[in-house]
């Protein structure tokens, strides 16, 4: 127990020494008392184990512990260990112990140099699988002096001994390892080794001076080296000779020789060590050598050298040697002995090595005897550099080269011999290479470390240097690579002329030595050798190698290593490094260091930015760095350096990057008065900067000004880059258009389109070589092109070509999100990354504007969730929150509240900030908000100013931009939702604007009429245009002040309308603006007569149309200018909009050519300032004709009539759908198991069928009441003509105002007259619903009758005795078909299904310019090929019923190809649909999840191929997603923009067998399975269908048919 208790002290002993010599604190503190105890319990360990008899007690590794730890205690005997140890030695070699051997021998090896040489070794030297015998079979370095004399005696039998145990370990294991070492594959002993073997026994081997030594001081001991000399050398010669059978390396042969020859030199009696022992010398400093003895020595020498010449030996060779050794010390001064040494003839093999060797160790001891090296010393010294560069390619070992060149060092250094020196240094280097020689490389290294260089000789110098360090940390050398490296880096920084080493490899060795070594930081960031100028040069320069890897744990390890490392004398050295620091790009994370206490008040702002930029946004913080900005610009500065300069820059942009606009206008205007040295570009950026935030404000009269600065900047800056012209020529475009001088500006848009085209570099497939840098500024330069070129074809009234400009713009931009990465400068990439997130958050809000103004919600959803992924990517609380509120109110304007509440915690977060609720924009957006969702808010308008100078500093500063158009958007939008118009809003020239204006007119006069005595009801009753169109003689108006009012309203729209600029409105603004004319026009006509002298009618049927017609239509040109908008560069401007009337007479034409006489088409749409149903019908070769229904007229008459608005008839509806989804779900199904249960699920089915039975019929009955003639079109023959005639006679007998009366009477328009003779049955409460509407259309005329005195008896007798004389006299138009045009928010509703429509050919389109498109494309009467059709059946693989029931009608049908029961490509079912001329979809939705819609564009526009006819038989496959006050979207859409000329599709989810019933009835009835004669044209087939489903309104209420009635 007690030796396991020491043995683990001893253990512990040795690991605090070691970790203390490695650089770490020391486990434990040992008192001398318990070292004693450890010294005398090493010794006792050993020797028990060496006494006994067991093997159990012979523990190696607790062995050699003991010794380790006698080695590390200074008062140890080391002459008494080393025999225990060599003992311990031989021990292991007689266990056959041979690698433990080594190690013992190695660590002797160490120790012995120390004591001997008083070198420094550490315990720790690397062992492992290196050949150690080439450390062994050096041996021990001889030197003249042993240090340590009173160890002479002693000593040196152990060396001795130690040389003989060191060659028998190596034969021993030789023995026992033959195969291995012969196949080259031993991990110790390579083939090599035996050139050390023959070097051990050579005369001039540390060996051989040991033996010599040795001999001297015990003459009787040279026998018994001899003796076991030759034993060595038998066993040696044995082991190659077996050796040499399996291999054929050259240098065995030659070994065996050698040895060979010296063993017979000892076998013949010649003493080991030479012929005469040599005796020990000790130089005195005033000892005196004679002439004579240095002429006899000499000479001897000199023939010696001769005879060598002429005929070599190894013999004659030792003999050179002694005589050298005991030649005086200036024999070299001999011109003769020199020339002499010259004269042999140098050969590539072993004898040559040995006698270079031999001179140059004459050399050697003799360096500090010669007085100069003359010109004979220097040519001998070259002839041996070049042996060694030609024997290099062909020697197999290195140790005879590396002592050869060791030797010209020592020979070369003390004279400065820089060049040849350098030779030697590179000649080492090149033996590292070759044999991965450690010690090669470092000596290469520190040879060149004592020359003085010159500039370029650094370059090459460092290279090496970078090479030799790089392959030490490769080879596991960490702590010698890092020291050798800062001994480079010291000289470094020696050089005179400070030689940058930016973007050298020296660099790239620094950070991989800071990587892989844990002390290099603190060796050389923390070490004063080096100075502070260097120091945070180096410093800088590192970082910038960081930043360029993407190995971002490993650099962000490395740059916090530096940062806590580095030390200055200069305080503020320290806050510049962390600076730099922070100015790293693409770290992990950031150290949250305490900011060092600087005097540089913009050194501190700098800091306290990058801690704002990496750690953590604090509003506290950003204002304390304006603050310190502010003071260092009102300190007086004669120069700007460079990391002030980039300090400058990043906040610049910061400021600009959060929003502060009117602290960068400050400060920027600040800085141009400052009295300080900039530099050219700096003022660039300032000019630049400072002329964008004017813009920012709108402030034209100074953004012209800072224009006129900015071109003399570029002017008088010969360094002025393209891209800045060009940035500048953006600048002066937007200018020209926020002043409206759009001439202007298309001249500049020319220009710069121009020279970008021109360039190489702004072209798509561009191969022009720029940095990455470069080309991220030319993507943002572009971009920055596109967004400009999409605000001036807003101004031109070209909102697609808009669109186009900002999807690349947004394309580019996100382009350089996804490619700028953080291995570039961090100031350039934060100025790319903060210029670029800014635009593309504006692109991204004005596409969607742009969207939302042209009609196509779909993409615009896209576009908000896009907003909103780089909103979150974003820290710049001010614009998050304006972007937040953006992103509310879109969200809101669309009737969308999922994340609602989400939104409005984030505002809440943000607007805690004093930078964000004090901001202006951000007031302007809450009080919207605040508005819309009735929360507390003041009205508010953005400021209006001309000039900077009227901006007050407190307003300023709370500034992040002045966009008068946005402002008035969202008011309009806001008006719009709320149905409200503006409380405070400022009127200009725009059309919106003026419309706002009339809006509240309009309110202001509806609130007078409800006061008028004559006309309080009138907005109570239907109302027709036009209605009258002459009057009686007895019309009597009380008051034209209203009327003449709204003629006046009714002109100014009329001139809004005329303007060139009306048809850029966006379509809510034109939706509006129909709606207003037609709530005017309404009352206009039905307080006086119309005169038919003008176009009115016309147009106001082609702008109510233009609202429906555009969104399809900019959704066909959006993804017809896709196929071409896929240029780096905007397409050209064009500018051809035709104007609005020439557009609605071309509108009128058409429709009058192409529509069929037998087709009415019905437009539906619902006021949203009255509710009232609007409606108008337009038959061929009549004018339109416009009719709005008060959807509450029969509860207003009769107040216990419930009649529900038209939303909460959608809130009903929707719920019978909701119930009906939630009946058909796999969850309610699957748990009907009875009878009972099943009875109960369909009773509630037939429930809600029931539901939407009486809903239609509601609807029917009180909305449409009497008027629904207005659907059906007779031929106004002379059967009409005498219907009017005895129609108009009863009114004239019965109505009081014309019994007493001859006439003229009003005469009433006919389509009047028309809805009495077009009802479909005389009903009693539909014709009082019609009786009402004409009496109080005349009383508003002027001719006033009493309800009461109105005899309707007798008034309902005489017309239904009429009725009944000619309503089968009637002719209905023959094939009539109806064409419902509903409204984007009528679309949900099955009118088709109302009961008196429900025998009807009934189709709907979603304006009547699609309908005319079909209609001039012949589709109507184009032949149907129903043998060429394609159909996917159940593509999802779940509706096994309906592919059993179509799957053998359709396979059998000839010609009929397509997929069942399984899903195919898209582009084959793409090619399967164009080649046919029917496409048949029976399965989930309506497609869209194997039809892509940009695949359908993609191939269908902008000229075909069109899609077929196409039924879409599937759940909510003409559903459509509503968006509130903007326009819905929906799949439907897709079809109809491609040209398909007829869509079946479901407005709901129904259930797979009720509708496989309707289908099959559908391809009956329509001819598709078997030809008639009689075939129904589609929507025919489809009306006459609905009643095969069992649930007839649930389910047979879906389907509905978009586009022509077609035939098969």
């Amino acid at each position: 127990m007690a030796n396991d208790r020491m043995e683990a002290e001893i253990a512990t002993f040795i690991a605090g020494h070691v970790s203390a010599r490695s650089g770490l604190p020391n486990t434990k503190n040992w008192t001398s008392s318990q070292i004693l105890d450890l010294q005398r319990a090493a010794n006792s360990l050993i020797t028990n184990s060496f006494s006994g008899k067991s093997e159990t007690n012979f523990d190696i590794d607790s062995i050699s512990r003991c010794f380790q730890c006698l080695y590390m205690i200074p008062s140890t005997d080391e002459v008494s260990v080393l025999k225990k140890n060599q003992l311990f030695v031989i021990k292991l070699i007689e266990r056959k112990q041979y690698k433990m051997a080594w190690i013992e021998l190695h660590r002797l090896s160490h120790i012995l140099n120390r004591v001997v040489n008083s070198v420094e070794t550490g315990e720790n030297s690397p062992i492992g699988n290196i050949p150690l015998t080439v450390d062994i079979l050096d041996g021990i370095p001889y030197v003249e002096c042993i240090v340590n004399e009173t160890l002479v005696n002693s000593i040196i039998g152990i060396i001795v001994a130690h040389h003989f145990l060191c060659l028998q370990n190596v034969l021993l294991y030789l023995s026992s390892n033959v195969k291995g070492v012969s196949a080259g594959v031993d991990p110790l002993l390579k083939l090599s080794m035996f050139e050390n073997v023959n070097s051990f026994f050579q005369s001039n081997s540390n060996f051989m001076h040991w033996i010599v030594l040795s001999s001297q001081l015990a003459p009787e001991n040279i026998a018994k080296y001899t003796k076991n000399a030759i034993k060595m050398l038998n066993g040696y010669i044995k082991i190659i000779e077996i050796l040499a059978r399996n291999s054929k390396v050259p240098i065995l042969k030659e070994c065996r020789m050698n040895l060979n020859s010296t063993l017979n030199e000892l076998a013949s009696g010649l003493v080991l060590g030479g012929t005469r022992p040599r005796k020990r010398q000790r130089l005195e400093p005033n000892s005196v050598i004679t002439v004579q003895e240095i002429t006899s020595t000499a000479h001897e020498v000199h023939e010696c050298l001769l005879s060598l010449a002429e005929s070599p030996s190894s013999i004659l060779l030792d003999q050179l040697n002694i005589r050298l050794m005991e030649a005086s010390h200036d024999l070299l001064n001999h011109d003769t002995i020199v020339k002499a040494m010259a004269a042999y003839n140098l050969q590539n093999d072993s004898f040559s090595r040995t006698y270079v060797k031999i001179i140059l160790s004459a050399f050697a001891t003799r360096s500090g005897h010669l007085k100069s090296l003359g010109k004979l010393h220097l040519e001998l010294i070259d002839s041996f550099t070049i042996f060694v560069k030609d024997l290099l390619p062909r020697s197999e070992d290195s140790a005879i080269l590396t002592s050869i060149i060791s030797q010209l060092y020592t020979i070369l250094n003390p004279f400065n011999h820089y060049k040849r020196l350098r030779n030697l240094s590179n000649l080492l280097y090149l033996v590292g290479n070759k044999w991965q020689n450690v010690e090669a490389w470092k000596w290469s290294i520190k040879y060149e470390l004592n020359i003085t260089l010159n500039e370029s000789d650094y370059i090459s110098f460092n290279t090496k240097a970078s090479k030799v360090c790089n392959m030490l940390l490769v080879l596991g050398y960490n702590d010698e690579s890092s020291r050798l490296l800062l001994s480079v880096l010291e000289k470094n920084q020696n050089l005179q002329a400070q030689l940058s080493l930016s973007g050298s490899l020296l660099l790239q060795v620094v950070y991989k030595c800071i990587s892989q070594d844990d002390k290099f930081p603190r060796l050389v960031f923390g070490n004063n050798s080096l100075s502070d100028d260097f120091k945070l040069a180096l410093v800088f320069d590192i970082f910038r190698v960081l930043e360029k890897s993407e190995d971002v744990s490993n650099k962000s390890d490395s740059a916090n290593k530096i940062v806590q490392e580095v030390t200055f004398q200069n305080d503020d050295y320290k806050s510049i490094s962390v600076y730099y620091y922070y100015n790293v790009n693409g770290l992990s994370s950031y150290l949250d260091i305490k900011i060092p206490t600087t005097k540089n008040s913009l050194l501190n702002c700098g800091l306290i930015l990058q801690k704002l930029i990496n750690i953590e946004f604090s509003e506290s913080q950003l204002v304390n760095c304006i603050h310190l900005f502010e003071i260092w610009l009102m300190t007086p500065t004669k120069v700007i350096n460079t990391y002030e300069q980039n300090i400058i820059i990043t906040f610049l942009h910061y400021l600009k990057y959060n929003g502060c606009t009117g602290h960068l206008i400050r400060i920027i205007s600040t800085f141009k008065i400052k009295s300080v040295s900039l530099d050219p570009q700096l003022k660039l950026l300032l000019e630049s900067e400072l002329c964008s935030a004017i813009s920012q404000l709108s402030l034209y009269n100074d953004v012209s000004n800072s224009l006129i600065d900015l071109k003399s900047n570029l002017k008088a800056n010969n360094a002025t880059s393209l891209t800045q012209i060009l940035s500048f020529n953006i600048l002066q475009l937007e200018y020209c258009i926020g002043t409206g001088h759009i001439k202007a500006a298309k001249e500049k848009f020319e220009k710069i389109l121009s020279i970008l085209s021109a360039r190489e570099e702004f072209q798509l497939n561009s191969n022009a070589r720029l940095s990455a840098v470069d080309k991220f500024n030319n993507l943002l330069l572009v971009a920055k092109f596109q967004a400009a070129s999409a605000k001036l074809n807003i101004a031109l009234n070209q909102p697609v070509a808009s669109y186009n400009n900002l999807r690349m713009a947004i394309k580019l931009l996100y382009s350089i999100v996804i490619k700028c990465g953080p291995n570039m400068p961090k100031e350039l990439y934060y100025q790319i990354k903060w210029e670029t997130s800014n635009l593309l958050s504006d692109s991204y809000k004005r596409i969607i504007v742009v969207l939302k103004r042209i009609g196509i919600t779909r993409d615009s959803l896209f576009y908000q969730n896009e907003l909103k992924k780089i909103n979150e990517q974003t820290s710049a609380p001010l614009i998050n929150c304006i972007n937040y509120f953006e992103i509310l109110l879109f969200n809101i304007f669309m009737d969308r509240h999922e994340d609602r509440e989400i939104l409005l915690s984030k505002l809440d977060d943000l607007l805690g900030q004093r930078i964000v609720s004090t901001n202006l924009s951000v007031k302007f957006f809450k009080n919207i908000a605040n508005g819309i969702l009735k929360l507390n808010g003041k009205s508010i308008t953005l400021p209006h100013f001309s000039t900077l100078d009227e901006i007050p500093y407190s307003e300023l500063v709370s500034m992040y931009r002045l966009d008068y158009t946005q402002e008035k958007t969202f008011e309009y939008l806001t008006s719009l939702y709320t149905k409200e118009s503006p409380v405070v809003f400022d009127v200009d020239d725009s059309i919106p604007s003026k419309i706002l204006q009339i809006k509240k007119q309009v309110d202001e006069l509806f609130f007078k009429m409800k006061s008028h005595p004559q006309f309080k009801f009138l907005s109570q009753v239907p109302q027709c245009l036009p209605s009258v169109h002459e009057g009686g003689k007895n019309m009597q108006f009380a008051d034209s002040t209203i009327l003449n009012d709204f003629l006046a309203i009714k002109e100014r729209i009329m001139e809004c309308i005329a303007r060139e600029d009306f048809v850029g409105l966006a379509i809510y603004e034109l939706k509006d603006i129909s709606f207003v004319l037609f709530r005017c026009l309404h009352i206009i006509s039905s307080i006086t007569i119309y005169l038919p002298k003008s176009s009115l009618l016309e147009d106001c049927y082609y702008l109510q149309d233009l609202v429906k017609a555009l969104p399809v239509n900019n959704d066909r040109l959006l993804n017809r200018d896709s196929k071409s908008s896929n240029q780096l560069l905007p397409e050209p401007i064009s500018h051809s909009i035709e104007s609005f009337d020439s557009k609605s007479l071309e509108f009128a034409t058409e429709l009058s050519m192409q529509l069929p006489s037998s087709w009415s088409v019905i437009t539906l749409d619902i006021c949203p300032y009255s509710g009232d149903i609007l409606l108008s019908r337009y038959i061929k070769g009549k004018h339109p004709w416009f009719l709005r229904l008060p959807i509450s007229r029969y509860h207003d008459r009769s107040p216990r009539t419930s009649v529900i608005s038209f939303q909460e008839m959608e809130t009903q509806f929707k719920e019978i759908i909701r119930q009906s989804d939630l009946s058909t779900k796999s969850s309610t199904t699957s748990k009907i198991h009875t009878k009972e249960e099943r009875k109960n699920w369909w009773r509630l089915r037939f429930s809600l069928d029931l539901k939407m039975k009486d809903l239609l019929d509601h609807i029917s009955d009180y909305w449409f009441g009497g008027f629904k003639g207005l659907f059906f079109n007779y031929d106004e023959d002379a059967v009409f003509q005498k219907f009017k005639t005895d129609f108009l006679k009863i009114i004239n007998n019965l109505l009081p105002s014309r019994v007493s009366e001859t006439g003229p009477f009003s005469q009433l328009d006919d389509n009047i007259i028309l809805l009495f003779y077009s009802l479909p049955s005389y009903d009693v409460e539909a014709v009082d619903d019609l009786i009402i509407f004409l009496v109080d259309t005349l009383n508003f005329h002027g001719e006033h009758n009493d309800f009461s005195s109105i005899r309707m008896d007798q008034l309902h007798n005489s017309l239904e005795v009429l009725f009944d004389k000619y309503f089968s006299l009637r002719s209905p138009c023959s094939r009539e078909h109806i064409v419902i045009v509903p409204s984007s928010n009528c679309t949900f509703f099955p009118w088709e299904s109302l009961g008196f429509l429900s025998d009807k050919s009934i189709s709907r389109v979603t304006s009547v310019r699609l309908l005319l498109g079909l209609l001039k494309n012949g589709e109507l009467h184009a032949s149907r090929n129903s043998g060429n059709a394609y159909y996917l059946v159940n593509p999802g693989g779940d509706l096994k019923r309906t592919e059993e029931r179509f799957q053998p009608i359709f396979e059998s049908k000839k010609g009929w190809k397509g997929s069942v029961g399984k899903q195919p490509e898209e582009e084959e079912l793409l090619s399967g649909i164009i080649n046919s001329d029917l496409f048949v979809y029976l399965g989930h939705g309506g497609c869209e999840q194997y039809l892509r819609a940009s695949t359908l564009f993609r191939k269908c526009l902008p000229n075909g191929p069109f899609l077929p006819p196409t039924l879409l038989i599937g759940c909510s496959s003409g559903a459509l997603q509503m968006n509130g006050i903007l326009e819905p979207y929906g799949n439907i859409f897709n079809w109809l923009a491609c040209g398909t000329p007829s869509v079946l599709v479901n407005l709901w989810d129904v259930t797979d067998k009720d509708i496989d019933q309707f289908s099959e009835s559908v391809f009956e009835k329509w001819g598709l399975l078997h030809t008639y004669s009689n075939s129904l044209n589609l929507a025919e087939a489809v009306s006459k269908s609905r009643s095969t489903c069992t649930l007839k309104y649930l389910n047979g209420s879906a389907p509905v048919v978009y586009g022509l009635p077609l035939r098969i």
